[in-house]
């Protein structure tokens, strides 16, 4: 699976465009740009402002902007930030797993390494 990053490096060559061109259409710098280009995974409030920008690669359920409503643009930053924060939530569980994985194989390495200490003992 290609990253995301490279996708959209890709999609930009497609379409004839250059860093510098998105990040002008995005009203951004190029270094944000390029950031989001070597990510492995493109963050959805990134995603969700390509989208509204007209550059909808991730297909999300997002329409281009066709005239700016701040209190339209508002309601959709919050719903943004809510998925975005329940994304972060699910992602943190799974960190704490991870953690609790690799202390348990930290544990086990202990456990080894004191048993085979002790075999060369006797």
């Amino acid at each position: 699976m290609a990253k995301e990053g490279e996708q959209l490096e890709k999609y930009l060559r497609n379409k004839g465009l250059s860093a510098y061109d998105l990040a002008e259409n995005l009203s951004i710098s190029a270094q944000n740009v390029y950031y989001h280009l070597k990510r492995d995974k493109i963050s959805l409030i990134f995603k969700e402002r390509l989208a509204r920008a007209g550059y909808n690669l991730f297909n999300l359920p997002i329409q281009p902007d066709v005239k700016n409503n701040a209190a339209g643009d508002a309601a959709r930053n919050v719903k943004s930030f809510d998925i975005e924060i329940e994304n972060l939530k699910r992602e943190i569980e799974y960190l704490k797993q991870l953690l609790a994985a690799k202390d348990e194989v930290i544990k086990v390495k202990d456990e080894v390494i004191a048993a085979f200490r002790e075999g060369l003992r006797k």
